[in-house]
């Protein structure tokens, strides 16, 4: 009853409403042609493909790709670097960024010639993407030549015949580096990545390597090598070498066969492990765990070791056994 009630009196209020109440407006369209109402690509976002005839781009007859002019490009498809003496893509110009958008430069040749190099350029960024080589530690593709003030992010890098990423002086950021004949990724800083299956030391850094993991596999070289700088959140596997060498190590892990775990001055939270070095050699170690697996091996090794913990080793405290890293 109070149902049917409600419905009544609401019938009664519509029906009360004057006749303009529900009114819509007029339906005949304005005057004159419609005008557009969408964004144009250069609105949603400027930038220039990497085809023929486009400003500051130029493509020869290999499909080989120059930039000499100040911009933002973009790769349209999949490119082929077909002879040694082939780059895919140069850059002649500063203030540049190059997006490959999901594509993949790769070689056929073995070996090739660089996917991408620079000319005394700087303020470079180059992103979002994948670069190929052929082979394992004889590859055919190669990244490397990228000079000062570079930005790489982004992207996703293997079988290259020398490096995986060669940008001293400049950030690297989230990128995969595998199976490279020489050094992994080359720069100032490094976050957020990893360079797996390196012949040389995986990671090699001047300011500071953040939240990333080196693996080298020759005798001499270091998982992360930061001689000068400081290695945080990170993890570096060496044969020979230092899992990671570095001045300032934090929150870290080495790991070696031969050489130290982590060789530092001043290494805090860390755990380094060793089969024949030292786990952990520093001159100052803080809150650390070492060990090495041989019986009788030195887990850490420093002048200062402040609540360190050995395992299956001992500490040791000999100025003997240390140096400048």
């Amino acid at each position: 009853n109070n149902m049917k009630s409600n419905s009544i009196l609401s019938l009664a209020l519509l029906s009360a409403l004057p006749a303009g109440a529900f009114a819509q407006g007029s339906l005949t369209p304005p005057a004159g042609a419609p005008a557009p109402v969408y964004k144009t690509l250069d609105q949603v976002e400027a930038r220039t493909p990497l085809t023929t005839g486009q400003t500051g781009v130029t493509v020869d007859a290999n499909g080989q790709i120059t930039i000499s002019q100040p911009g933002s490009y973009y790769l349209t498809k999949n490119l082929v670097i077909t002879t040694q003496t082939h780059v895919g893509i140069t850059v002649n110009s500063d203030n540049v960024t190059v997006d490959l958008n999901g594509f993949t430069v790769s070689s056929s040749a073995a070996p090739a010639g660089h996917a991408i190099t620079l000319g005394a350029s700087s303020n470079v960024v180059v992103r979002n993407g994948h670069i190929r080589g052929a082979s394992f530690f004889n590859p055919g593709g190669v990244f490397s030549g990228i000079g000062w003030g570079v930005r790489v992010s982004d992207l996703n890098i293997r079988g290259m015949a020398k490096h995986g990423i060669g940008v001293p002086g400049s950030t690297v950021e989230r990128c995969n580096v595998e199976i490279c004949g020489n050094s992994g990724i080359t720069a100032a800083q490094v976050f957020d990545s990893t360079a797996r299956e390196i012949r040389l030391s995986a990671i090699v850094a001047t300011e500071l390597v953040n939240n990333s993991t080196g693996q080298c596999r020759e005798v001499s070289a270091h998982g992360i090598d930061a001689a000068n700088a400081t290695v945080q959140n990170s993890r570096g596997v060496a044969v020979g070498g230092h899992g990671i060498n570095a001045q300032t190590v934090l929150n870290s892990k080495g790991e070696s066969a031969v050489g130290n775990g982590i060789f530092a001055n001043i290494a805090t939270n860390c755990y380094g492990l060793s089969s024949g070095g030292i786990g952990i050699q520093a001159i100052t170690a803080s809150y650390c765990v070492g060990t090495r697996t041989t019986a009788g091996g030195v887990g850490i090794s420093a002048n200062t070791a402040i609540a360190c913990t050995p395992v299956n080793s001992t500490v040791q405290s000999p100025s003997k056994h240390l140096g400048t890293p």
